[in-house]
């Protein structure tokens, strides 16, 4: 048996298994967090940059345009420029190019037809700060003053990029405002502002979003689905270990309680013949030391009855080998009914020299059991004998074969003397009987034979008087319907 000590650390070691679990969900769970984070900064930053890149595109696009038109004027100034027409018709091409848009990279579908982020304004500016152009004709003319506290670089996406809430170029909403310097002769004189609205370019994020999550959430699902399967294996092989080792236990008690009652049983069988022919030996023994003279009758009988002590302890010896260490059962499928027929004819003429009359119904259709054929025959033939026993003056033992679901039930039924409800248990153990000659091996024999294959066997009265012993063994499929599917 294990000790306290066993358990406690048998519990510790599952608690700490749970407990590793437990926290390798939390570190996975964690992990998924974290790698959802970072893919979505990383989604975002790749969008941005990809509109601002495209926007940055158009701007050098009309930046290089004027650098060539003042070139070919062989000015560097913008006075002798008027841009006016000419940037209006660029800044339409600007937002045609924009409601085209890029399709986003992995958006498919109705979705990628709405993906698009129109520039919310464009302008060219002097050295000074004066606007020579913008998009809203309103805002020409404005001066553009110095950067407010608010107004940062998005190094991110370039040097070149401002985020401002400016009123001059924008309309006081957060905007990424892209720079792109004039420079006919390499000399700088002016800058094109392109403008991309923050609001515009949530709105596209938003349309990536729902994609984005539905692709996550079914990662992070897999992952839960991953660990709660490990979680439930886990379970199953702690409460099956569990389980396992409950019956280990108590097949170890088992067996322990076993041999101390054939230890015990032993001792005491052996001693009354040897005590018997140690009282013989004994006899002869003063004889001779007297010089008594014993009869040929009284030598005979001392010598007999030694004999046939010796001869009961062989026989006990062979029985506790056969029940000690019996011969290794073959795994086979036996036919309940056609074993039971054989047996029957086995016995049937040794009963009937007994006046005793057997019976036997089976069921109408087949039944099966997995068990070495030899060892069932032992058990049924065990619980005739002790039926016949059980009735000297003669009488009728039935035996019945049933099978009901996955259990097949076998019933020896005699009508001799019964069994008290007191003893109905301990006839089991070895060394019991309540025969005078007995060796109470033969019911602990039969016991180990139906457990060994899963089954139960018990004792009870029955309506006329006598022991009624049942046998419950597991079903086995017939192996003849399974060769005729195969």
């Amino acid at each position: 048996m294990p000790s306290a000590t066993s358990r406690l650390s048998s519990r510790r070691l599952t608690l700490a298994a749970y407990l590793a679990l437990g926290i390798a969900l939390l570190m996975l769970v964690a992990l998924a967090v974290q790698d959802t984070w970072q893919s979505w900064t990383e989604l975002r930053g790749d969008l941005l940059r990809s509109e601002i890149d495209r926007l940055r595109l158009q701007a050098q696009r009309v930046a290089g345009r004027i650098e060539r038109d003042l070139e070919r004027q062989n000015s560097q100034s913008l006075a002798d420029f008027d841009p006016d027409e000419w940037l209006r018709q660029a800044w339409q091409r600007v937002q045609g190019a924009s409601r085209e848009g890029p399709r986003a990279p992995e958006v498919t579908g109705a979705a990628a037809h709405r993906v698009h982020s129109p520039a919310s304004y464009a302008a060219l500016v002097d050295n000074q700060g004066h606007v020579v152009f913008h998009s809203m004709a309103q805002r020409q003319g404005g001066r553009l003053t110095h950067r407010a506290w608010y107004d940062r670089i998005v190094y991110d996406v370039g040097n070149d990029v401002l985020l401002t809430r400016g009123e001059i170029l924008g309309t006081g909403q957060p905007a990424y405002d892209v720079r792109v310097p004039v420079r006919p002769f390499g000399k700088e004189v002016a800058e094109y502002h392109l403008g991309l609205n923050a609001a515009t370019f949530e709105r596209l994020l938003a349309e990536r979003r729902q994609a984005f999550w539905q692709r996550r959430i079914w990662t992070l699902a897999a992952a839960l689905l991953i660990v709660g399967a490990a979680a439930t294996s886990l379970y199953y092989l702690a409460t099956h270990s569990s389980t396992l080792r409950k019956h280990m236990n108590t097949q170890t008690l088992e067996r322990t309680t076993e041999v101390s009652q054939l230890a015990a049983g032993l001792a005491h069988e052996i001693r009354n013949p040897l005590h018997a022919i140690q009282l013989n030996l004994h006899t002869l023994q003063r004889a001779y030391e007297r010089g008594q003279a014993l009869s040929g009758d009284e030598i005979r009988s001392m010598v007999e009855q030694s004999s046939r002590e010796i001869d009961r302890i062989e026989h006990l010896m062979q029985q506790l080998l056969g029940f000690a260490t019996p011969d290794q059962p073959r795994d086979e499928v036996v036919n309940v009914g056609e074993e039971l027929r054989a047996i029957v004819d086995f016995i049937d003429r040794e009963m009937l020299r007994n006046n005793v009359q057997l019976e036997l119904f089976l069921s109408d259709e087949p039944l099966f059991v997995r068990m070495d054929h030899g060892r069932l025959r032992q058990v049924v033939l065990n619980l005739l004998q002790n039926a016949q026993q059980a009735m000297p003056e003669g009488g009728q033992v039935t035996v019945v074969a049933s099978g009901q679901r996955d259990v097949i039930e076998i019933v020896v039924a005699d009508r001799g003397t019964g069994v008290p409800e007191s003893d109905r248990q301990k006839i089991f153990e070895p060394f019991y009987s309540t025969k005078r000659n007995g060796t109470g091996l033969g019911l602990s024999l039969v016991r180990r034979f139906v457990s060994e294959v899963g089954g139960q066997i018990g004792c009870e009265s029955n309506e006329h008087g006598g022991a009624t012993f049942r046998i419950l063994l597991p079903a086995a499929k017939n192996p003849e319907a399974k060769g005729r599917k195969s």
